[in-house]
């Protein structure tokens, strides 16, 4: 019998419940209207295919998120913590790795409060994961950390993004400390979504300047 076979999982969280929800909704506010008027419109001119092909479409891209979302999970076994993220990228490291384990709070620009971080460190405080308390709650962080040797070090003292980063430089995905690239990929992204309106609706002959 193979290691992987007799392999015992202890615990499994989740993301926030409410998170693809939120997500979803606030596409479907967006896309619904649009698409809808789009059909309509095209309906007199025989473009109404276009609309309905932009809804099937965003339907799509819903489904999918939701199934990249069931799939996103941190799981705890006898010995080992694995993690499969929203993209399908897999980290698993031994429990046994871990050196320390923080609990700190952040500032971020788009939540009022600051936001907990479960941060478990390896040898020379290389990062071996990172839990956000913008998809994570604070209980899963606290079931993850009961399963690791190191007792975790709570910081109630709030940080700023830049002490954050600071403190756990490998902790940082690749673009939240360039602000730079993060301005030039939100630009891009617009750029993209006001051509895509552009384009439809030239093609369902709806006027798009005064």
């Amino acid at each position: 019998m193979t290691d992987a076979a007799i392999r015992q999982n202890l615990l499994r969280v989740a993301p926030k419940r409410g998170l693809v929800r939120t997500v979803g909704v606030s596409v479907l506010l967006v896309a619904v209207p649009v698409f809808g008027v789009l059909t309509f419109l095209g309906v007199h001119n025989g473009t109404w295919r276009i609309g309905t092909i932009g809804a099937l479409v965003t339907l799509a891209a819903c489904i999918f998120i939701f199934i990249r979302y069931r799939h996103t999970s941190i799981t705890v076994t006898d010995r080992s913590i694995e993690e499969r993220g929203f993209w399908g990228g897999h980290n698993a490291f031994a429990r046994t790795d871990a050196t320390a384990v923080d609990l700190v709070h952040t500032y971020s620009p788009s939540v009022p409060e600051p936001a907990p971080q479960l941060l478990v460190l390896g040898a020379d405080d290389r990062c071996l994961l990172r839990m956000r308390g913008v998809f994570w709650t604070a209980e899963a962080m606290h079931e993850v950390a009961a399963y690791l040797d190191p007792v975790m070090r709570v910081n109630d003292e709030a940080m700023t993004a830049l002490e954050f980063y600071e403190r756990y430089p490998g902790a940082a995905y690749w673009i939240e400390h360039r602000p730079i690239m993060r301005g030039i990929a939100i630009a891009a992204l617009a750029a993209v979504v006001l051509a895509l309106i552009f384009v439809l609706s030239a093609l369902v002959s709806v006027p798009v300047t005064g």
